[in-house]
């Protein structure tokens, strides 16, 4: 593998919007789309599209929202570790997924393990993304999930606030921040 060669030219990458170093992540936000729950007209939710979590997880809260809530089973013992510390969890609930498109609805079946005080109220990780060929697309300023072979897509909240795209309010505001650091020295 590590012997092969390239004999075409690289092509580099340019950022849509040029930041301040220390800055690329302001505005960065989680991937959000607004679902059904267990029916075509059952309870909306915010999920989470995250490309970083190995599994699909819901919080104890969501949970205990439907009605009549889907009885837990038992599962593998999943340690979750996060930013701020670790966790686990062995109880998971079968789901389906409703995504409104504007066609029509699509619909998935997932297994979300239940996390105690989890902030988000449900997170789609790659075991379904995969399994269901789910890709996120982000183009022409907006950003989409689609949704595997049905050949739809929705809408997803932007993963970037545009209000942080002002690069030279940026650049104007990390000259501010250095200019107060040196006077304090």
């Amino acid at each position: 593998m590590g012997t092969e060669t390239f004999t075409s030219e690289v092509i580099q990458l340019r950022p849509v919007a040029g930041r301040p170093p220390g800055t690329t992540f302001l505005g960065a936000q989680p991937s959000k789309a607004t679902i059904r729950l267990n029916s075509p007209g059952g309870p909306s939710a915010q999920i989470v599209i995250d490309s970083g979590s190995n599994i699909s997880l819901i919080s104890s809260k969501l949970l205990e929202q439907l009605q009549p809530p889907p009885k837990p089973k038992e599962g593998q013992n999943i340690k979750i570790n996060q930013v701020t510390g670790r966790s686990s969890t062995t109880q998971y609930v079968p789901l389906d997924l409703y995504f409104e498109t504007e066609k029509e609805l699509v619909t998935m079946r997932i297994e979300a393990y239940i996390v105690k005080d989890m902030n988000a109220p449900l997170i789609l990780g790659n075991n379904f993304a995969d399994q269901y060929s789910l890709s996120i697309v982000q183009e022409h300023g907006t950003t989409s999930l689609r949704l595997g072979e049905s050949g739809h897509s929705i809408l997803l909240d932007s993963s970037v606030d545009s209000s942080y795209l002002d690069v030279q309010a940026l650049h104007n505001k990390a000259r501010a921040i250095q200019h107060r650091k040196n006077n304090r020295n």
